[in-house]
């Protein structure tokens, strides 16, 4: 049993005991841990601010037999603005979700909390279109997930510029041979995905796609990394009424 101090990112917290709150902890040192902060649900408690969700902060953890629990806690950031913007509320819900259904816990994954925590970052100033995408894209390259667009997924022949036939379920695309479907996915959303998957966060405001093919990226995106997960995710419901307004 020791105490860590780590920087972490509160993905999702659960009522726990009369008190307290479970949190769901991304950390780049741990990976995603489960740690409990006392007292977080009083009024006045000193961890009540501190273990909100998106909270980005310093956390003294005390490891335990299977629990961590939050001794101290410093706010680095706590996302204030996505309590006072509805889309950015339901972007960065998104983003933390999926996030906490996809990663298992305790296996550092660096890259996951760096790409998390920069979403969030993006997402507070501004709220570009194609974010998700990029998050959901980027998210699949990490975990070893990545689409196979230029190949096919079963016999490896190339696939030839236009449209082709994706399959989510298989990671990728398959060529006219081995696909009894038509083509679903356009040679604009292929080069696209492609172009998504090299582009840095800091140049994506600069990227502009027709909305067709735009629409075609986010839905194939969406499709693929609901793929992996082993539950749904409420966020993304929220999101589509979010647009519908």
């Amino acid at each position: 049993m020791k105490t860590i101090k780590v920087v972490g990112l509160v993905l999702r917290t659960r009522k726990y005991g009369e008190a307290d709150h479970l949190l769901s902890l991304l950390t780049p040192e741990l990976g995603k841990v489960s740690a409990i902060a006392k007292g977080a649900r009083k009024a006045k408690g000193s961890m009540r601010g501190k273990t909100q969700p998106f909270v980005y902060g310093e956390y003294m953890l005390y490891q335990g037999k299977s629990l961590y629990t939050v001794t101290q806690a410093e706010i680095i950031n706590s996302f204030y603005i996505f309590g006072e913007d509805i889309t950015k509320y339901a972007i960065g819900s998104y983003v933390c979700e999926v996030a906490d259904a996809v990663l298992l816990p305790d296996q550092p994954v660096p890259e996951m909390f760096a790409l998390v925590l920069g979403v969030l970052y993006a997402a507070s100033l501004e709220t570009d279109p194609l974010l998700l995408t990029w998050y959901r894209l980027r998210l699949l390259k990490i975990l070893g997930y990545l689409p196979q667009l230029k190949t096919c997924v079963c016999c490896g022949s190339e696939i030839k510029d236009g449209a082709a036939s994706f399959d989510q379920s298989q990671g990728g695309t398959l060529c006219s041979d081995c696909s009894s479907h038509k083509p679903n996915l356009s040679g604009g959303a292929r080069a696209a995905i492609s172009f998504l998957l090299q582009v840095p966060l800091t140049k994506l405001s600069r990227m502009k796609l027709a909305a067709v093919i735009q629409h075609e990226v986010e839905e194939q995106g969406e499709k693929l990394v609901n793929t992996y997960l082993e539950r749904p995710i409420k966020s993304q419901e929220f999101l589509r009424c979010i647009k519908k307004d």
